[in-house]
């Protein structure tokens, strides 16, 4: 199931790699936008298919065994992007004491919720704007 989430939806992790390795090359605020954006058109298109998971324990069981034999799932992309974070700490970007691995969950976590609001049909901001402002708060809280 993850390897179908993975191949049809939108991904973070090529992303993820490629600002971890050039860290300092690109400004932090349209980096942590455009992972914003990724990461709340992955949830809002993912949150119908891992319901039907969720709704069935064998289901699930199975599935957090493939996820394990394949080294994948969820925290795939949140220990990328906190160490994408640290990446850029490391290269002065970042306040010292940037708790990464917390902003990281912040992030991703607004993103998640957004997807289960929408799927609640709960009025939310447009992504891109979604997208900028939760960008903005996690860079000014580490930035």
């Amino acid at each position: 199931m993850w390897t179908v989430l993975e191949e049809r939806l939108p991904t973070l992790g090529p992303l993820l790699a490629e600002l971890t390795e050039h860290p300092g090359e690109r400004d932090m605020t349209e980096n942590l936008t455009e992972i914003a954006r990724r990461a709340a058109e992955f949830y809002a298109s993912s949150v119908p298919i891992i319901a039907a998971l969720y709704a069935e324990p064998t289901l699930l069981k199975r599935h957090n065994e493939g996820l394990r034999e394949i080294n994948a799932g969820p925290r795939r992309p949140l220990d990328g992007l906190a160490g994408y974070l640290r990446a850029e700490r490391a290269a002065g970007r970042l306040r010292p004491d940037a708790d990464c691995d917390s902003a990281a969950a912040l992030l991703l976590g607004a993103c998640c919720q957004r997807a289960f609001l929408l799927s609640t049909d709960e009025s939310e901001p447009p992504l891109a704007e979604f997208a900028a402002d939760l960008a903005r708060t996690v860079l000014r809280g580490i930035g």
